[in-house]
């Protein structure tokens, strides 16, 4: 039965509130820790009024509403706050002791430079004194050496260390360092050499079928297509972005279009779309083709993974689909609100991850503000219209959220996006029937190759030509939380006012004009804004991770850097994060690795005056370079 449309539309009327109130409470539930008994004791009363008001509404009745969803999500935060987990493995990193954990693992075993790794869902723990039963996923590293002999669903019991991760890098988004007091380091488990041993080989029928046509798709991209190209299909079919180069990996960033290669909201879309062309000649009705649908895309996540932006994409085109057989017009802000609130509901730490900043934001920005941007290209052709209308749109809305996690704009997105999204449909598709064919028999799959090597071999081209072009990037090191909240608030008011604003052409004119000069006044003090010197001789420590990186700073405005550290990037970051636009003399103490592979980034970002360097003779790879 369907719903009756009054009730529908007030459900719909107040999903994007009630999602705002449910986001705050987290917030508010992470941030200033509340007592739990305390939230519980507000909730019963306000709750009650909810209920009155939902069943007999009276006015003003809809606030109880809000502060309903608002204390329950405050509740969920501290709920998670207080679990034990986190602090158990934290403690057993710091106090360096043997451990043994056991638990199912929960992604494919990838390759890096030095270790396998993979996540692993811990069911128990011990440290050979004490035992716990858990539920945490955390990330697993093993030695280089045998290839591990089990697979995704196996369980596995595996001896070794916790460790905190030095630096931690892992990105927690804009909202971190405003609602959340304390970061953390990442925590890890390095599991000793030959100790990883199976308790349980398979995860079942499911797991076996899974891990059949990874190998098949595999097998048949590596077969057909080129070592880049291979992996490339691997990334943006199977999720595997192990074997992606670096070269590749950049072009794609510095273009703003590693949208294409991660599985996201986009990729589901294109093969639901797909999907319901196959089956329109087919007489079926549309919920039993939604239904077909669902079963695709829930398989298609399991099969790459269900990591954390797939399955964030599973739940909007779930969301979405479930809206189509209840016979709803499509809502999206709806649809959005709703998917935002079942995901904070599942893990509550999620508001603060950057996939899902960017994915939801991205998304809103499309709903919001593409059809401001739609009237206004409406001499375009339609198809081309969209694309433009759709990107502009999106990278408005993360622009923040890149420049604070990843200290870079794309300034060629949009360009990169109109001549590279109208490729992607035909290349997904093929790359996803490919795999089907290959788990018959991978000869079938030799047509689909042929066409996707035409494709990615333009892909490439395009994406390596821009990301050549100068300034294709902006990099951007000195802006925080206030500056992104004042961005949002001025983006999603300024559009939908604009558009109810009664004025005529010229004065629209003349008000647009005035904004953009406003913009770039902003934009060039920004960046022109001089480096400013310390008051004192200033020296700093940085945090590097592994090895030593030192800074020290006159008040004449005089840069020295002592060491780099181990990390390629992070003493680079470091350096910006400080406001450090050049260096005066950059001293090398030894050259060993851990001391001297941060400096190779440095010195190819930033102008320096001078090297100091001890002439070791070393016949290190790093040192040569260096």
């Amino acid at each position: 039965m369907r719903m009756e449309g009054t009730s529908a539309h007030r459900i719909r009327k107040w999903l994007p509130p009630v999602s705002v109130a449910f986001l705050l409470g987290i917030l508010i539930g992470f941030r200033f820790s509340p007592s739990i008994y305390l939230l519980f004791l507000l909730l019963f009363p306000v709750l009650i009024f909810m209920l009155l008001f939902v069943f007999r509404p009276f006015p003003g009745g809809g606030i109880f509403v809000l502060v309903t969803f608002l204390l329950v999500g405050a509740i969920m935060a501290r709920l998670q706050a207080i679990s034990q987990d986190d602090q158990v493995f934290l403690q057993l990193a710091q106090e360096r002791k043997v451990a043994e954990i056991q638990g199912v693992v929960a992604s494919q075993i990838f390759q890096g430079d030095h270790v396998y790794y993979f996540d692993l869902k811990v069911k128990r723990l011990t440290d050979l004194e004490r035992d716990w039963g858990t539920n945490k996923k955390i990330r697993v590293l093993l030695p280089l050496g045998k290839e591990p002999d089990f697979e995704r669903g196996a369980v596995v019991t595996i001896l070794g260390k916790f460790r905190a991760a030095e630096g931690n890098k892992v990105q927690k988004g804009f909202l971190k360092d405003l609602f959340w007091e304390e970061e953390g380091p990442e925590i890890l488990f390095y599991g000793f050499a030959g100790q990883a041993k199976i308790t349980k080989k398979s995860g079942g029928l499911l797991a076996a079928l899974l891990q059949f046509i990874h190998r098949r798709a595999t097998l048949s991209f590596e077969r057909y297509l080129g070592r880049d190209q291979a992996a490339f299909m691997r990334a943006m079919v199977l999720g595997d972005r192990s074997d992606l180069s670096e070269d590749l990996n950049n072009d794609f960033r510095d273009t703003g279009l590693f949208h294409i290669i991660a599985i996201s909201g986009q990729h589901m879309t294109i093969l639901s779309s797909l999907l319901f062309a196959l089956l329109n000649p087919f007489p079926i009705s549309r919920r039993a083709k939604v239904f077909l649908a669902l079963l695709f895309i829930a398989f298609y996540g399991v099969l790459t993974g269900l990591g954390p932006s797939v399955f964030r994409s599973v739940v909007m085109a779930f969301v979405l689909m479930l809206g189509m057989v209840l016979g709803r017009e499509r809502d999206m802000l709806s649809s959005i609100s709703l998917s935002l609130v079942v995901l904070l509901a599942i893990n509550p730490q999620l508001v603060f991850d950057v996939g899902l900043q960017l994915s939801f934001l991205a998304t809103l920005g499309i709903v919001l503000l593409s059809p401001f941007f739609l009237e206004r290209l409406e001499r375009l052709p339609a198809w081309l219209a969209q694309i433009v209308a759709v990107s502009l749109a999106s990278q408005l809305a993360v622009a923040p959220i890149l420049a604070i996690n990843f200290h870079r704009i794309s300034l060629i997105a949009l360009i990169g996006n109109v001549v590279v999204l109208p490729v992607i449909p035909p290349l997904l598709g093929a790359g996803v029937l490919s795999a089907a064919l290959a788990s018959l028999v991978i000869a079938f799959t030799r047509p689909l190759m042929l066409l996707m090597d035409f494709i990615l071999r333009y892909l490439f081209w395009v994406v390596h030509l821009l990301a050549e072009l100068p300034f294709s990037t902006l990099e951007i090191w000195s802006f925080g939380t206030g500056g992104a909240l004042i961005y949002y608030l001025f983006l999603f008011s300024f559009f939908p006012v604009w558009q109810k604003i009664k004025l005529n052409s010229r004065q629209r004119r003349i008000v647009g004009v005035a904004v953009a000069l406003l913009l770039l006044i902003l934009l060039l003090a920004f960046f022109l804004f001089p480096e400013t010197p310390p008051q004192a001789l200033t020296v700093s420590v940085l945090d590097v991770g592994q090895g030593d990186s030192i800074l020290i700073q006159s008040r004449e405005g005089i840069n020295i850097l002592v060491d780099g550290g181990e990390d390629p990037w992070m003493a680079y970051e470091k350096l910006r994060k400080k406001g450090v636009r050049h260096l005066d003399l950059v001293i090398l103490s030894h050259p060993h690795e851990d001391h001297l592979s941060g400096l190779l980034k440095v010195i190819e970002k930033l102008p320096v005056g001078a090297v100091l360097d001890g002439d070791s003779g070393s016949n290190s790879f790093p040192y040569q370079e260096f």
